[in-house]
């Protein structure tokens, strides 16, 4: 047997669901439950009839924060285990109408240790939310807790979160309040080129990015609208005002597009529609009349310079999404694609079903070979069916340069990033050599790496454009600049992580940007000689409404001045 008793700060406490497991170690898979009773009304709980080996024993709870897990080796003798649970943190608050200030009912909270470690509850009638038995100190898997993300989100609402420190055992309760910001509509009509209705199976989603930081990263909110016989449609509940998420990506810093519209039916597809930022403004987002012709279809093989079929290739294929026509250029990021892929079978045959009429980016590529990669623009029609095709899988193009100072000094251990195909790094002399690339022209950056930031003098990136396949003696000169340096710190003077700063200057456009340490410190080379205005970019990759409101941070600075300390709230 195993038995024993569980306890509440000393006292027995009943209904506590126990489970015992045979024990598996982590890299063996997953335990597997052997069985679950609950403790009685004295607190004692036994599992009988155990067969000598190793079990694990696990305490679960709403009342109250279980111990860890604990391994129990059972051998010729019964073996006694008491478990001690902890009374734990309270966490509550109340959740409200950003715009209105009324409760809103029936929104989900969640406490998340980790992506698997997550407690929820609803809101009442008053808005109004309790979560007991917060573990102050470990999570579920045992490992030491710094934060925890406290959720809300409701089905007529957006997401917010927050971060919530750990508190020592002696806090019994904090509050939490939130205020979340209304969900809209987005409606439309759909017209299918020939028909005059519809087909049933007909089908329109929004799909929302949602940045969260780690440790969950991102997820995508998938709203399915209703479409109606005249083709008229609305999907509602789609997140209004959200922060938008700033891209860092070399010169092309973009904010990036949030959501996109998708209309599917059997035969018939559209690229995706990119949608703006939409106001909570009482209206929604009208996108008008989208026309939907018939999807195309892509078949073909992949062979080898001799002609042989090559298996288990990745064939993807690209579209480029649209925009409405009202959309703000600065938002022009073609950053959502439509996007699907298959694998060639034995006979290196693929095929592409129901993919949008227009142009289209088909690629193929083997894992781990380089250069066994070709590439193909297509231009299909409606209702095309593209059998033709054919990717030869060769050696690929090559790329071999030096990257030099103005002053023609090597840089050794600079990065060459050519755009889409990849990136290498300069030997001692400066010299590099790219393979396996594919057909050109390319753009080609070249920047000093960390090591050559901390060893040399200030360098800045350099771009060269339209640069042909199999060029041999390209050479890339990376201009001198000078440093920006200095620290961003919250209001009580600790140092804020995770900023991206933005230095801009008429004279160049897309400007610099710098992203803050732990200890809140930033870097940058610029231009020598010039001055900038800096700006918040972003805090952990989110944009909010206040950061504008205090841009730039600071006017016409001149790096010659000394580095910069800037406060944020």
């Amino acid at each position: 047997e195993i038995r024993g008793h569980v306890r509440l700060e000393g006292e027995p406490i009943a209904g506590v669901t126990v489970t015992l497991e045979r024990y598996t170690s982590r890299s063996g898979g997953r335990p597997t439950a052997l069985e679950r009773i609950r403790s009685d009304a004295d607190g004692s709980y036994r599992f009988e009839g155990l067969a000598a080996e190793a079990y694990s024993l696990q305490a679960v709870t709403t009342e109250a924060v279980p111990p860890p897990a604990a391994t129990l080796f059972v051998r010729d003798e019964d073996v006694l285990h008491d478990i001690d649970l902890a009374a734990g943190r309270a966490i509550f608050g109340s959740v409200i109408d950003a715009a209105t200030e009324l409760p809103i009912e029936g929104a989900t909270i969640e406490v998340v240790a980790s992506a698997e470690d997550r407690r929820s509850t609803v809101t009442d009638a008053e808005g109004n939310y309790r979560i007991e038995a917060i573990d102050s100190e470990v999570n579920g898997g045992g490992t030491s807790n710094t934060f925890l993300r406290l959720i809300a989100h409701a089905p007529t609402h957006g997401l917010e979160y927050q971060w919530i420190p750990v508190r020592p055992s002696d806090v019994d309760a904090e509050r939490f309040d939130f205020r979340l910001r209304r969900c809209v509509a987005v409606w439309g009509t759909l017209r299918f080129v020939g028909r005059a209705k519809p087909p049933e199976d007909t089908e329109v989603v929004v799909t929302v990015r949602r940045p969260h930081g780690p440790p969950l990263g991102m997820d995508h909110l998938r709203r399915i609208g209703r479409v109606e016989s005249t083709g008229a449609f609305v999907v509602e509940g789609v997140p209004a005002d959200l922060p938008t998420l700033f891209v860092q990506n070399g010169a092309s810093n973009s904010h990036e597009p949030q959501a996109s519209l998708d209309v599917r039916a059997d035969g018939w597809r559209m690229p995706a529609l990119l949608l703006p930022t939409i106001k909570d403004d009482g209206n929604g987002l009208d996108v008008g009349e989208i026309v939907v012709r018939q999807s195309a279809s892509i078949r073909g093989r992949v062979v080898d310079v001799s002609g042989d079929p090559h298996a288990g290739a990745l064939v993807y294929a690209l579209a480029q999404g649209a925009w409405l026509p009202d959309t703000p250029s600065s938002q022009r990021a073609h950053t959502i694609r439509t996007f699907e892929s298959t694998v060639t079978d034995d006979l290196g045959r693929f095929r592409l079903p129901e993919f949008p009429a227009g142009s289209v980016d088909l690629n193929v590529s083997v894992p781990g070979g380089a250069g066994a990669r070709a590439g193909v623009k297509l231009e299909l029609t409606p209702g095309e069916d593209r059998s033709d095709v054919e990717l030869v899988l060769g050696d690929g193009a090559a790329l071999e340069g030096r990257v030099v100072t103005e002053r023609g000094e090597p840089v050794g251990g600079a990065i060459v990033m050519i755009l889409g195909e990849g990136a290498v790094e300069t030997r001692a002399d400066g010299s590099f050599r790219a393979f396996g690339l594919s057909a050109g022209p390319y753009e080609v950056w070249g920047y000093p790496s960390d090591g050559v930031k901390r060893s040399g003098a200030p360098l800045l990136r350099a771009t060269v454009k339209d640069v042909p396949a199999d060029t041999r003696d390209l050479e890339i000169v990376l201009p001198a600049g000078t440093k920006v340096e200095g620290r961003v710190l919250r209001a009580n003077g600790d140092p804020a992580s995770g900023v991206s700063l933005g230095f801009e200057t008429d004279e160049i456009a897309g400007g610099f940007t710098a992203k803050t340490s732990e200890r809140g410190e930033f870097e940058a080379v610029v231009p020598a000689g010039i001055t900038l205005d800096v700006h918040l970019r972003a805090i952990d990759g989110l944009i909010e409404p206040w950061m504008e409101e205090m841009n730039p941070l600071v006017a016409s600075y001149d790096p010659a001045s000394g580095p910069l300390v800037l406060r944020i709230p």
